[in-house]
C-alpha cells in the first residue's frame, strides 16, 4: 500500500531530465515490512536515450548490480535486516537505475507481545495499583489500549497540539497500559523522560517525540520511522476484532495500493503482455 507523504510520484507528461527522481515508498499490510522504489536518470546515457522514447527499446530491460544488506549477508537476525538491491537498464543510451529498499517492520513480533498480552496487561494493572495506590484506574487495559493510544500519541507527535506534549507516568491510562515494561518501545521512537517537580512532589514524565520536518522524502528521519510505526499500528489494531475495538481512538488508515504507481515509474503501465 502507497505511503504518499513519503513519495515522489511520477507525473504523466511532465519532462524528464538527469535531476528526476521518482519514489513509490509503500508497506505491506500483510507482513508489514516497508519498501521504496527508488527511480533515477543519472546513470551516463542521454535523457533523449531513455527506452520508450527511443524507438528501437520500448520497454526498460534491467539488469541486477548489488545487494547490500545492513548487518551483513549471514548471522542471527539477517533475514530481519534491513536490504537494497540497484538494477541498470541494458540499452545503451538508457540512464535509468532502479533502487528497492526493503525494512523490516519497527513494531517487532516481541512488541506486539508486549503491547497487547493479556497476562502481561494484568501483571501491568496490578502494578499501576501499587504504584498509584486510589488514583489507580479500576479496570485493566484492553489488548487494543496499547497499540491504540501509542499510535495516538505518535500522531500528536507529527501534528503538535499545546497541552499534549507530556505524558505523567502516574497518568492512570498510560501507568496500566504501559508501565514501565514498554520503555524501549517509547524511547526508540523518539519519546523522552524526565523527572518533574509537581506541587512539591517529584513524579516521572514522558515528552513525546518531536520529529523535525524533512526536505526531501529520499530522507530517513524520526519523521518517517514515526509515519511508518503508524501505517503498522494501524495494521496491528485492525487486526484486533471489532468486538474488542469500541471506543478506539484510532481512525483507520485506507491507503491506495502502489502497484500503479510503481509500474507507471517503470514505464510499463501501459504495455500489454500476449503469449
Amino acid at each position: 500500500m502507497l505511503k504518499d507523504e513519503q513519495s515522489l510520484l511520477p507525473v504523466p507528461g511532465d519532462d524528464l531530465d538527469q535531476t528526476t527522481i521518482h519514489k513509490i515508498a509503500s508497506y505491506c499490510s500483510q507482513c508489514r515490512w516497508h519498501t521504496d522504489v527508488v527511480v533515477t536518470f543519472d546513470n551516463g546515457g542521454s535523457i533523449d536515450g531513455v527506452c520508450r522514447k527511443d524507438a528501437e527499446y520500448p520497454l526498460h530491460h534491467f539488469l541486477f548490480e548489488n545487494e547490500s544488506q545492513t548487518n551483513g549477508t549471514n548471522g542471527l537476525g539477517s533475514q530481519k535486516a534491513p536490504r537494497s538491491y540497484k538494477f541498470r537498464c541494458s540499452a545503451p543510451q538508457c540512464p535509468v537505475v532502479v533502487q528497492i529498499h526493503m525494512k523490516p517492520p519497527h513494531i517487532s513480533d516481541q512488541d506486539i507481545e508486549t503491547l497487547t498480552n493479556q497476562a502481561q496487561l494484568r501483571r501491568r494493572w496490578e502494578n499501576a495499583k501499587l504504584i498509584a495506590g486510589e488514583r489507580a484506574d479500576t479496570v485493566m487495559a484492553r489488548r487494543v489500549d496499547g497499540p491504540d493510544f501509542l499510535n495516538t500519541y505518535l500522531q500528536d507527535a507529527l501534528n503538535p497540539v499545546k497541552g499534549k506534549a507530556r505524558i505523567p507516568l502516574l497518568n492512570k491510562k498510560f501507568l496500566k497500559t504501559f508501565g514501565k515494561d514498554c520503555d524501549s518501545i517509547l524511547t526508540r521512537f523518539g519519546f523522552s523522560t524526565e523527572l518533574e517537580d509537581e506541587d512539591g512532589e517529584i513524579n516521572q514524565v514522558w515528552h513525546l517525540p518531536r520529529p523535525e520536518e524533512s526536505n526531501s522524502p529520499l530522507e530517513s528521519t524520526l519523521r518517517t520511522t514515526i509515519q511508518d510505526a503508524r501505517y503498522e499500528l494501524n495494521t496491528i489494531i485492525l487486526g484486533i476484532p471489532d468486538s474488542e475495538r469500541h471506543g478506539v481512538r484510532h481512525k483507520p488508515l485506507y491507503p491506495g495500493p502502489a502497484r500503479d504507481h510503481i509500474e507507471r515509474a517503470l514505464a510499463c503501465h501501459d504495455c500489454t503482455f500476449t503469449t
